[in-house]
């Protein structure tokens, strides 16, 4: 008898099991927007693509060399972003909020019409869906 009662007593100081969402979601960061990283690799081509054409309008005076500094370093915190996500790294959000903040600041007087300027909207738009990708997980977790 007494052997009963330490079975049910220890069956009821454990812990109920999770359920699969609750470890999956201790365990890690879950999968955010893999979407957002292909149409990251695919703005990091097209601006490789068209950065000549942009420097080049630097050059002429065109485009004034502040937008230029503030959609480069909006590219490159977006692709941080980026490469932090794939490594699960919790910062990916702060990094992509940094680069809407960057690239919606070079974007006022631009001709949306022109593809390289395009690119800085879609990449501004990118690093937002990126950022709410994040919040959204981890509202999840």
């Amino acid at each position: 008898m007494n052997e009963q009662n330490q079975i049910n007593t220890d069956l009821a100081n454990q812990a109920e099991p999770a359920s699969p969402i609750q470890s999956a979601a201790s365990n890690k960061l879950p999968e955010t927007a893999p979407v957002v990283i292909l149409f990251m690799i695919a703005h990091l081509i097209l601006t490789g693509i068209y950065a000549q054409y942009y420097v080049d309008l630097v050059r002429t005076g065109q485009v004034g060399a502040l937008t230029f500094l503030l959609a480069l370093l909006g590219d490159m915190f977006l692709y941080l972003g980026g490469i932090q996500n794939a490594r699960k790294s919790k910062s990916s959000g702060i990094l992509w909020m940094i680069a809407t903040v960057l690239l919606a600041l070079a974007l006022p007087g631009r001709d949306l019409t022109f593809l390289p300027d395009t690119l800085i909207l879609c990449g501004c738009l990118l690093a937002l869906s990126g950022w709410w990708a994040v919040r959204q997980a981890k509202k999840v977790i």
